[in-house]
C-alpha cells in the first residue's frame, strides 16, 4: 500500500491509497521525517507525489491538489464527494456522526452536543468526539468544524495539533479565495 505525501503550505500532508480507494488522509506534518515514519508505522510504502506517476488513480491529482490549494486559502466550499473513502470499518454510529459531520457548511462551527442531537443521540457527545479522534479523513470528513460547548476550540490529533485545528477554521471563516480554479 502506497502513503504520498506532499508539500502544502502548512507542512506535507499524505494520502494512504489502496484497491482504488482512499484508506486514510494526514493533515500536514511540520517535519516530513516524522510523517514518513508514520506512514512506515501504518504499514504504507512512503512515496512522494509526482503528477507525472501513472499508477495513481486519476481522483488522487485532484484530491492533492484541492487539498494544496484548501491550504493556501486559495479554495472556497472545496467538493470531495469524487473521492472514494474505505468506509468499511465504520460502525453504524459513525456513519451517522460522519454523515452529519459531512453536512456542517464550510466556515461554520458546531459543537460536539449539537452533533449528537442531530444524529438523534441526546446525550452522546463524548462518542462523537470519540468519532471525531478516529476520523481517518479530516477536511473531507470536516472535524476541525466542531468545538466545544463553551466555545473554545477542543482538541484536535492531527499533527500541529489546536494550532493547526485554528489554522483551518481561519481559513474557512475568511471566506476569501484568491482563485478557485487557478493553478498552485
Amino acid at each position: 500500500m502506497l502513503g504520498i505525501y506532499f508539500a502544502t503550505k502548512y507542512g506535507y500532508a499524505a494520502l494512504a491509497v489502496d484497491s482504488d480507494e482512499l484508506q486514510r488522509l494526514w493533515l500536514p506534518y511540520s517535519n516530513l521525517d516524522r510523517l514518513r515514519q508514520e506512514l512506515v508505522d501504518e504499514g504504507y510504502y512512503p512515496f512522494e507525489w509526482n503528477k507525472e506517476t501513472p499508477e495513481f488513480p486519476s481522483w488522487v491529482d485532484h484530491l492533492v491538489e484541492l487539498i494544496q490549494r484548501y491550504f493556501r486559502g486559495l479554495l472556497t466550499h472545496p467538493d470531495f464527494s469524487f473521492v472514494p473513502l474505505n468506509k468499511t470499518s465504520w460502525s453504524r454510529f459513525q456513519n451517522l456522526v460522519y454523515k452529519a459531520l459531512h453536512e456542517v457548511p464550510y466556515g461554520m462551527t458546531m459543537t460536539y452536543r449539537e452533533l449528537a442531537d442531530k444524529i438523534g443521540s441526546p446525550g452522546a457527545a463524548r462518542a462523537v468526539g470519540t468519532c471525531m479522534a478516529k476520523n481517518k479523513f479530516p477536511l473531507i470528513m470536516p472535524c476541525h468544524r466542531i468545538i466545544k460547548s463553551d466555545g473554545k476550540i477542543g482538541n484536535f490529533t492531527a499533527d500541529g495539533s489546536v494550532q493547526l485545528k485554528q489554522a483551518m477554521l481561519s481559513i474557512e471563516s475568511s471566506g476569501f479565495a484568491t482563485d478557485d480554479i487557478g493553478n498552485i
